[in-house]
Order: C-alpha cells, then structure tokens, then sequence
C-alpha cells in the first residue's frame, strides 16, 4: 500500500468495531485513523486528533518540531511508552502505549499505537507500601528502601526529583510536563544525554503536605502496565503525610506556629514567585527569604518547596489574606 493511499473501507470498519484501543499513525506524523475502542475512551468525534490535541505532554526529541517524532525514538527502542491522551472534555487518560511498525507492500508505511489505559495506582500494592511505611521511622527511611526494592526487584532506577532545583533539559521538561498533566497520570519525558535521546518516566503524586515526583529510568525499553500501576502507588504511598500513617501531627498544624512574615512568605510561595520576587515584594532579600523558609519548613517538618504550595492552599483563607497583605505592603 502506498503511503497515503486510505484504507480499504471494509478493513477500516472492522478496525473500527473490533480492535483495541489504537491509532495508526503514518510516515509524515498524520493520525490516519483511531479505532472505535479509543474513541469512546476519550469521546472523540469524527474528526481525527493531531499530535497537539491527543498526547499530554508530547515528549519532543531535541531539535524538533512534533511530538511524534520521539515516536521513532520508542520504535528504536522497542519499548512502551507512558504517553497520557487527552479526552474529549479535556481531562488526561493515563496510558502506556505499545508502539510497532505496520508493513503495507512490503515497506514500513504506519506506524501502530495500541493503547492501554492505566486505571490507577494499585491498591493492593498501595496497602502494603503503607503498612512498610508504618515500620520505618522516617519518610527518607521509606523512600531508600523503594529505591533498593526496585533496583533489585525489576532492574529499576528509582529516583526523587524537586523540579524547581534546577534549570536543565530535564528538570525544565518534568516541569513541562506537570504543568499539562499534573499528578493524574504518568508520563516520559525525552532529554539529550552525550548525543543520546534519554527516555525517563514520571510519577507524581501529592497528599494533604506536600506532593513526590518520582523519576525512573531502566536499560529495559519496555514496561508492563501492572509495574507501572504498583510504582505509582509507592510513590502514592510516599507522598502521603507520616501522621496519615503513623499518627503524627500534620504539617497543616504548623501554620499556626508561624510569624505574621513568615505567613506572608508562605502566601506568595504558594503563587508561584520566587525567592527574589518575594523578597521585592516584602522589601527584604533573597538571602533573609530563604531564611524565613527554612524557619517555616521546620515548623511544618516539610523539606520540600513543593509541599510548603499544598500546605498552603490546605487553608486558601488564611493564605489569600496574607497574599493579598503582602501586596498591599
């Protein structure tokens, strides 16, 4: 079959009826068509998606241009890829996607996207990562053991990432990325490294103090979807507060701990600015806002800038007060 030329109508209807859920994507990156399975999954009309509409967040190799291309990069690899789909009303499908080639005349001319949809986190996995969490003494305790378990269980590199640290290709894509996705479904992310396109996944999850991003990377391409579902409730699991599992006192009763400055600080960081741009609108400095985080993070027994954000939008009143005072000051 030529490149181009349509599919016959009778096959394309039995796709239609049939099939997993899939797409048929062709050499130039065009969508030729989606099975009737993935259409009722994301609520598609007749008109066939663009790379733009469907995927969350497209992953780009660099230097280029559409999200498709990191495609051929899956085909090389001859893995699955953690590509999240975008339904109808706009909410992401968390998804792992097998990606192969389809041969027409004897040439590659489409490339096949079977998709499976992820339904969550585990659940049983998620109990016994909690009653695990239960029996060690620290968060960080927790968080080494799930690093060593998955290196030694499924060759897996688990990692923490804070993806306001730094600037880099990496860091800037996993902020890319959950500013389209956020923690409601996982997602890989596509960076140079010596020449290289290097794949890595991401799971994010947030609880009542403060949110966990997990970066994996294996040598292996492919991934299972029942793996993907039990790293997405250990990161759940860590992400949830220690006194949800040990019976502490959560990080929200430090907010009652906190100086009239150091609420006033927390405010503007939960809207996004940083150190310099809290310190223009205190009048103070960077270097004295760094100190009044470290005061505040203590008081709420938090470590993490991400989750002094959720703590404060835990009680939006008393923040948006505070906000609105710094301004005015």
């Amino acid at each position: 079959m030529p490149e181009g030329e349509p599919l016959d109508p009778l096959v394309q209807e039995l796709l239609v009826e049939l099939a997993e859920p899939a797409l048929l994507v062709d050499r130039r990156h065009g969508v030729r068509f989606a099975t009737g399975a993935l259409r009722r999954l994301l609520g598609l009309e007749d008109s066939l998606p663009s790379c733009d509409t469907l995927l969350v967040p497209p992953p780009r190799p660099a230097g280029s241009s559409c999200c498709w291309d990191a495609l051929d990069v899956y085909r090389g690899q001859g893995g699955s890829a953690l590509l999240p789909l975008r339904r109808r009303d706009g909410s992401a499908l968390p998804a792992l996607c097998r990606i192969s080639v389809v041969d027409a005349g004897g040439r590659p001319c489409f490339l096949h996207i079977a998709v499976e949809p992820l339904e969550g986190p585990d659940p049983l996995a998620l109990r016994l990562f909690r009653a695990i969490r239960t029996g060690l003494e620290a968060p960080q305790a927790f968080e080494g053991w799930l690093a060593s378990f998955f290196a030694a269980e499924s060759g897996l590199r688990f990692s923490w990432l804070d993806p306001e640290r730094a600037d880099d290709a990496l860091h800037l894509a996993v902020r890319e990325g959950l500013g389209r996705v956020g923690v409601a479904a996982p997602f890989d992310v596509l960076v140079e490294e010596r020449g290289q396109p290097r794949l890595a996944r991401v799971i994010a999850a947030h609880g009542p103090t403060g949110g966990r991003v997990a970066l994996i990377t294996s040598r292996e391409a492919r991934l299972p979807g029942t793996l993907v579902r039990i790293l997405w409730a250990a990161v759940r699991a860590a992400a949830e507060p220690v006194g949800a599992v040990l019976g502490e006192v959560p990080a929200t009763a430090g907010l009652a701990a906190l100086t009239e400055r150091e609420q006033e600080v927390l405010a503007l960081v939960a809207r996004g600015l940083t150190d310099r741009e809290i310190g223009e609108a205190l009048g103070t400095s960077p270097h004295t806002v760094r100190n009044h985080l470290r005061h505040i993070m203590e008081k709420c027994g938090v470590h993490r800038r991400v989750q002094l954000a959720t703590i404060a939008r835990s009680a939006p009143g008393k923040v948006d007060r505070h906000a609105a005072a710094a301004h005015e000051g």
